[in-house]
């Protein structure tokens, strides 16, 4: 009696299998749900980089929608930064780029002196903070290893960003 007991315990009857794949479901939903229609003219211009909102070692090519980091002489060692020229004041924002290069440090280090380490912070900062994404409550981004910064926190939140990945970021 006591093994039929124990069967009893570990099956579940059909209702209850349904009510917990029915919670399984909505908990696997999306959270996020489509905001209403944005009635706002679209933009006048193109989305794009100026070099007064870059740092002097950005490089910029394919009609701005380009952008690289000079690594020869020495300018592997700078970080480099850029701002796009689109403001944000209210609703849903994206925007999505793609990794197309990925240098080694070792390579453009060539064996000699430090090594320099492979930054990318992609996001989001008001139009007064640096050209370089920073900790401060300025800016919010995600970094190359996979984390969330905004303020002092700093939080795993997805895979690491390497080359050939495609990354869209929404902010709302």
């Amino acid at each position: 009696m006591s093994a039929t007991t124990e069967e009893d315990k570990k099956r579940k009857d059909p209702p209850a299998v349904e009510e917990e794949a029915s919670k399984k479901a909505k908990s696997d939903a999306e959270k996020e749900v489509d905001d209403a229609v944005d009635k706002r003219p679209a933009l006048n211009s193109e989305v794009c980089f100026y070099g007064v909102d870059t740092t002097l070692n950005v490089f910029s090519g394919m009609s701005n929608k380009v952008l690289m980091a000079l690594t020869e002489g020495g300018m592997q060692h700078l970080l480099a930064g850029a701002r796009a020229n689109v403001g944000v004041k209210s609703g849903r924002y994206f925007f999505e780029l793609k990794i197309l290069e990925s240098l080694s440090p070792a390579e453009a280090a060539q064996g000699r002196g430090p090594q320099p380490r492979q930054v990318l912070r992609l996001g989001f900062s008001t139009a007064s903070s640096p050209l370089l994404l920073t900790d401060s409550e300025e800016s919010a981004y995600f970094e190359a290893d996979g984390f969330f910064v905004t303020g002092k926190t700093r939080l795993k939140k997805s895979h690491p960003i390497s080359r050939e990945n495609v990354i869209g970021i929404l902010l709302n």
